[in-house]
């Protein structure tokens, strides 16, 4: 694992202030409902959810990540996207513009229906309300269990304690199927896997599909789901490079909140760095909690390209 590039962000007080502000919002949803009442666009969100929070107060949650993707998708000719688990659509109307087309899949009827009142998304993507599953799954439905204020983080796998959830059923369909039913087999795609605690089970499955020049994403919670993932990747054999990004205050628990110092010094100077960094192993990063891992075939040259075209990012 090495850092292989570090850009300054060219806004990172003023966005920074925003995820403040947000941290406030979800704690005294009164200022959520305030900038609601000014953005007519988002009138049903709700203030009492995080990710809807996010989407109100239009700030991206992924923010570091966007940036990336839209670099590589024109870079690495990605006309497609499948977004699995693209809960309000937040981060698929961030880079929307981007594709072509492609697939946006969520277990969350609430959250489907939101993004199909989007026309901009629903004129160009396929919208699935349907949980993803590995292709091995043998049921036609499963329970979605949804947490009290964070829909974002629904899973349908057991929970230590059901008391905090909401529980629906859902019918479900595969990685597989969704290529067959709806993926254009000539375009290079860009996979967004963001389904709680299954993401090496559905990167196992889309592999063995074999397509070429695809760049996949998922998110990446603790050492054993490094360690899964490395075996799927393992068993495919296709010379895959992996890129996480990060802003350069955090500590190695990934979580904002963990490096006071470094929040204030950022606020303070109004200085920060995205930085990247390339591994052959997931296991390899030293990190905790990862937004986003991105699997790319090859070496990761494309870092070397952002390194010659961009001397900043803005958030």
């Amino acid at each position: 694992m090495k850092k292989v590039l570090s850009l300054p962000i060219y806004n990172a007080r003023y966005y920074f202030i925003k995820r403040a502000f947000i941290y406030l919002a979800i704690r005294f949803p009164f200022l959520a409902s305030l900038v609601r009442l000014f953005n007519k666009n988002k009138p049903t969100l709700s203030v009492y959810d995080v990710e809807q929070i996010f989407y109100i107060c239009g700030c991206d949650r992924e923010a570091e990540n966007i940036a990336f993707i839209k670099f590589i998708s024109s870079k690495l000719c990605l006309d497609e996207i499948f977004d699995i688990g693209c809960n309000f659509g937040q981060f698929i109307e961030s880079i929307s513009e981007y594709f072509k087309y492609g697939v946006c899949v969520d277990a969350n009827p609430e959250a489907v229906s939101f993004i199909k009142s989007n026309t901009n998304l629903l004129s160009k993507f396929e919208i699935i309300n349907k949980a993803v599953v590995p292709s091995d799954f043998k049921e036609d439905t499963v329970t979605l269990k949804i947490p009290r204020g964070n829909s974002g983080k629904a899973m349908i796998g057991d929970v230590e304690d059901e008391e905090g959830f909401y529980m629906i059923d859902v019918e479900t369909i595969s990685i597989l199927d969704i290529d067959e039913k709806f993926g254009k087999k000539e375009s290079n795609r860009f996979v967004k896997f963001d389904i709680e605690g299954l993401e090496a089970d559905l990167v196992r499955d889309y592999l063995s599909l074999g397509r070429r020049g695809d760049v996949l994403a998922f998110e990446v919670l603790t050492e054993s789901a490094k360690n899964d993932l490395d075996h799927v990747f393992l068993e495919a054999n296709l010379n895959y490079s992996f890129i996480t990004i990060r802003y350069s205050f955090l500590d190695n628990t990934g979580y904002m909140g963990k490096n006071i110092l470094g929040l204030l010094k950022m606020y303070i100077t109004g200085k920060a760095n995205l930085d990247f960094y390339v591994s052959d192993r997931i296991s390899d990063f030293p990190f905790g909690f990862m937004s986003l891992v991105f699997a790319i075939q090859g070496d990761a040259s494309v870092l070397e390209d952002i390194k010659y075209k961009l001397t900043n990012i803005r958030l």
